[in-house]
């Protein structure tokens, strides 16, 4: 079994916190202290969860204005 490194994370509750972590992700890759599969595995699920949050987002905000239709 391969021992794996304890790496750092930041907040992911926004979307923006999403983007400063993949941005952390290819500075690693960049510099050569992350590999570049793993690299890339851990942007995709940055990503998935990216827009995980901007569907919700977008729902709230239609949720919104549906209501306000409504008055």
């Amino acid at each position: 079994m391969s021992e794996q490194k304890k790496t750092r994370v930041g907040p992911l509750a926004t979307i923006g916190n999403c983007a400063t972590e993949v941005a952390r992700v290819y500075r690693q890759m960049v510099s050569g202290k992350l590999d570049g599969k793993e690299g890339e595995r851990r942007a995709r699920v940055l990503t998935m969860l990216r827009q995980s949050l901007e569907v919700g987002s977008i729902e709230e905000r239609l949720d919104r204005l549906e209501q306000e239709q409504k008055r």
